[in-house]
Order: C-alpha cells, then structure tokens, then sequence
C-alpha cells in the first residue's frame, strides 16, 4: 500500500494517540494479525479449521491489496493507547470530504469507547477543512450505525450489504473547538 509521507503524532482523549504507520516489519505484522484477528466471522464458519484459516489470510491479503488499489493516496495511521498499537485508521481526504476507509481495533480493546475517540477526532478534522465525512458501515454492524446517527450521520447511500453515512458540519462545528469523549 502506498504510503503517504506524514509525520509526528496526535494525542487524542483518554491515553490514544494517532501516528503514521511506519514502513517497518513491526507495524507491517500488526496491521496484519489486526486483520486477521477480527475474521471471527470466518472461524465460526463449520469446516476444516486449517482450511477456513488459509481463509482469513487470503481475505487478509485481499483486503490490503483491494485498499491498496482503491484507496492509493489513503493516510494509513496506528492508533495507540499509552503508546502500545490498539488499532488502524486509514482516511482518505480530498476534495469535499474525508473518508474513514478502515477503522480497526484489537479484540481486546473492542467496545472501549475507543472508536468514538477517533471518529470525533476526525469529525474535528473535517469540520477544520471544512467538508463532510463519510464511512462505511456494514449491515451487520446495526450498533455502530445508530451511534453515528445520534452523532449527525445521514445514510446517503444504501446497499444490501453496506451504508455509506456522512457528517456535515455546521457553521458552529467549523468555528469552534468541540471535545469529542465516548458516550
């Protein structure tokens, strides 16, 4: 995956802190095991386990490959709470918005409040550039796509399998400073 140069690194509320991803062998391996990490979908799956393993990697591969492809010029960060990697952001900005591509966390961390840490930082990041953020949710995440709506998100786009929601911010969201913590 291409990797834009950016550096240095955002505390964000509550011990997180955003950083590029580095093009180092440890970071390449945590974006890895990330990935495969949160496939439980397909070890649930009845069949051989070595077989549906041989299956999460090649969606592994699949999934950096495919993002590599679509989403070249994506800022890739690590997301890390007291300086150890939790997760992965990759955000795509550019002309009238920002996207989050991917948002990831470690199991161990799932349902930390974390991911709402991040998306109201990026809120604050395209409320600063002045243009919307959109996500993509999939359908078997209901969670995850009431929250982003009590939060300002609009579905714009809906498929069977996923919604594409975004923020617009308003005249107050552009001239003010907000604090985003987990609700």
């Amino acid at each position: 995956m291409k990797k834009q140069s950016l550096s240095g690194r955002r505390d964000l509320p509550g011990g997180l802190s955003i950083r590029p991803c580095r093009d180092s062998i440890a970071d390449k391996k945590f974006v890895e095991q990330l990935i495969k990490d949160n496939r439980d979908d397909i070890r649930a799956a009845d069949g051989d386990p070595d077989y549906l393993e041989s299956i999460v990697d090649m969606q592994e591969q699949a999934m950096q490959t495919g993002y590599g492809n679509t989403f070249a010029n994506a800022a890739h960060f690590i997301i890390e709470k007291l300086g150890v990697r939790v997760g992965r952001l990759l955000v795509e900005s550019g002309g009238t918005e920002v996207r989050i591509v991917d948002l990831q966390f470690i199991p161990a961390v799932h349902d930390l409040g974390y991911g709402p840490t991040v998306i109201g930082t990026m809120q604050q990041a395209a409320a600063a550039q002045r243009v919307q953020l959109a996500i993509t949710v999939l359908s078997n995440r209901p969670h995850l796509k009431q929250w982003l709506a009590m939060k300002g998100f609009v579905v714009e786009e809906s498929e069977p399998h996923a919604d594409r929601m975004i923020w617009k911010p308003t005249a107050a969201d552009m001239g003010g400073k907000r604090v985003f913590m987990p609700s």
